[in-house]
């Protein structure tokens, strides 16, 4: 069982989010609830929880700065769900090292899926140091940002006009991102993302096939473009698809 807690100054998200959380009674126990960041500092570090929704407006204080806060005095691993009323806290949420992001008031569909990948972590990992994937991550473009899920990215191609590289998304629409973007911080957003040459990063959730020295996306994508795999990458590609 997985210990989960709570922050909310709101008694009734915090009874709402409660009610929602007995669903997952076989998986998770609710170790506690504060509504206040004093409260929640001491409930966080007498309980340890192994989850925790944390609520953005916080009397006195936010509830990015109370992670500021806790700090290295979380030596367990923690996955933090951030949640408020207002969307514009999203994009700052994933710029911290948080689990995900709940808009209240919390729909079932979202919270389940929150659960699920939770679950699927915890199971995955079983040394402590190790730090959870993220399924969402934020991209900077020309004109802002913009939340984008890993199942959504059918590859990242560099535009040599723009000197910039672009996400091609699996509906085969493109978005393209600010120069601060690179090959490297690119690969680093999650781990099944892989280079196949100096102008491509693929998903290799959607890698099919690999033929005649391309690749081939299936699945759920409708980008259909064969991508040539440099001589470089092959081997560590064929070495990933092996192991899909």
């Amino acid at each position: 069982m997985y210990k989960t807690a709570i922050i909310d100054d709101d008694e009734i998200s915090l009874a709402i989010l409660g009610h929602a959380l007995g669903n997952y009674q076989d998986v998770i126990t609710l170790s506690g609830m504060a509504q206040t960041p004093e409260d929640g500092k001491q409930l966080v570090l007498t309980q340890q929880p192994d989850l925790l929704f944390l609520d953005v407006e916080l009397p006195g204080m936010s509830g990015f700065d109370l992670l500021g806060v806790l700090g290295e005095s979380v030596t367990w691993q923690m996955h933090t769900v951030i949640f408020s009323s207002h969307d514009h806290h999203a994009v700052r949420a994933f710029r911290q090292p948080v689990f995900d992001y709940l808009k209240k008031p919390c729909s079932r569909d979202v919270l389940g899926q929150i659960m699920h990948r939770f679950v699927e972590e915890k199971t995955r990992y079983h040394h402590p140091a190790l730090p959870p994937v993220r399924e969402k991550f934020l991209v900077e473009t020309p004109t802002g940002a913009r939340i984008v899920s890993v199942a959504q990215v059918a590859y990242f191609e560099y535009v040599e006009e723009r000197r910039a590289w672009q996400v091609v998304l699996a509906d085969g629409s493109r978005l393209c991102l600010r120069r601060s973007h690179t090959a490297e911080t690119i690969e680093e957003l999650h781990p099944r993302f892989k280079r196949i040459s100096r102008k491509h990063i693929i998903n290799a959730n959607h890698l099919a096939e690999i033929r005649n020295g391309c690749c081939i996306l299936g699945g759920k994508s409708t980008a259909t473009d064969e991508l040539v795999v440099s001589r470089n990458y092959l081997g560590t590609l064929h070495e990933c698809f092996h192991c899909m």
